[in-house]
């Protein structure tokens, strides 16, 4: 066997074999890290989820599928509900919109009336007059003819 040269083939490739095993070895050591975050997180996770059931006094038994269901049809009976509750207040509000409405016209109407109420009794009156001055004019005719 031949003495290896320094720097020669052999040299090269143990040093990227050796590379090659630090850049594994970091892997490693990252990956091992990552799992342990990931271990942390999901304990604190865990451990948040218990604070909540305790704060909130849940049951921590998973509840049967036929309660669940009886849960969302509830839900949804009731979001039903709302959405009826809402249909009825917006008829409401219609309803009330054509009444204020009515009430308008009405209003207007009856003003429209009293003004032809008054023109009409300012006619009646001004007819009235109109006739007096004729029957006063007819009177002083008749008077001077009978003087003369």
């Amino acid at each position: 066997m031949s003495p290896r040269k320094k720097g020669g083939r052999g040299d090269r490739l143990s040093s990227l074999l050796r590379l090659k095993e630090i850049r594994e070895d970091q892997a490693r050591a990252e990956a091992a890290r990552a799992a342990q975050a990931s271990t942390a997180a999901h304990d604190e996770v865990g451990a948040a989820r218990e604070r909540a059931h305790e704060a909130a006094d849940l049951p921590r038994t998973a509840m049967p599928p036929a309660m669940v269901r009886a849960l969302q049809l509830a839900g949804w009976a009731s979001a039903e509900q709302l959405d009826l509750a809402e249909q009825e207040y917006e008829r409401t509000l219609e309803r009330r919109a054509e009444s204020h409405r009515t009430l308008q016209d009405a209003a207007i109407g009856r003003r429209s009336i009293e003004k032809l109420a008054h023109r009409r009794e300012a006619d009646a009156i001004a007819a009235r007059r109109e006739a007096a001055g004729r029957a006063m004019d007819e009177l002083y005719l008749l008077s001077r003819g009978r003087d003369v």
